[in-house]
């Protein structure tokens, strides 16, 4: 077909541009895409330690500290058959902020749980994970890791969010 090959070029540079633009033009922050890279598995090579915790959950440890996210201790706990859906992450002694780490502005503020501050995250790349700050630390919490191994804050968070929009 003649027109054929003009159709694909067209494609291709509309395929490129949507790319380029960062497929809606809202780009992930690069600190936040550190944090995922920490959490998906990354810097796995660079950890000092891993341990099984149990059948279905691992802990990574970077006790040296991690560069990437100028961190002097890092912990993530993640259930071994969803590293992707259901993982904490535990940054001690970095110098970012909660805004800074999420990537937006916008977070839901819960309350204290333990001593910590608890905020949910409202929109960006960690929408819906659950942040706890204090003493020194920031905690990142996805939903279903506290549905399987932290259910008090999540019990916590649920009844805290009821009032609110989610």
């Amino acid at each position: 077909m003649p027109g054929s090959s003009r159709f694909s070029r067209a494609w291709l540079v509309l395929s490129l541009l949507w790319v380029l633009v960062g497929c809606s033009g809202s780009a992930i922050p690069r600190l936040t895409q550190r944090v995922l890279s920490v959490a998906a598995g990354s810097y796995d090579d660079q950890s000092t330690s891993k341990v099984a915790v149990s059948a279905f959950r691992t802990e990574i440890i970077w006790a040296a500290g991690l560069p990437a996210l100028k961190a002097s201790r890092v912990t993530v706990r993640y259930d071994v058959h969803e590293r992707s859906l259901s993982w904490q992450l535990v940054i001690h002694g970095t110098p970012y902020r909660l805004t800074q780490l999420a990537g937006t502005d916008h977070l839901l503020t819960l309350g204290r749980y333990h001593g910590d501050l608890v905020q949910e995250v409202e929109s960006g790349a960690l929408q819906g994970v659950v942040a706890r700050t204090g003493h020194g630390r920031v905690l990142l919490d996805t939903q279903a890791y506290l549905v399987h191994y932290d259910v008090g804050l999540d019990a916590f968070v649920n009844a805290h969010a009821a009032g609110s929009p989610r």
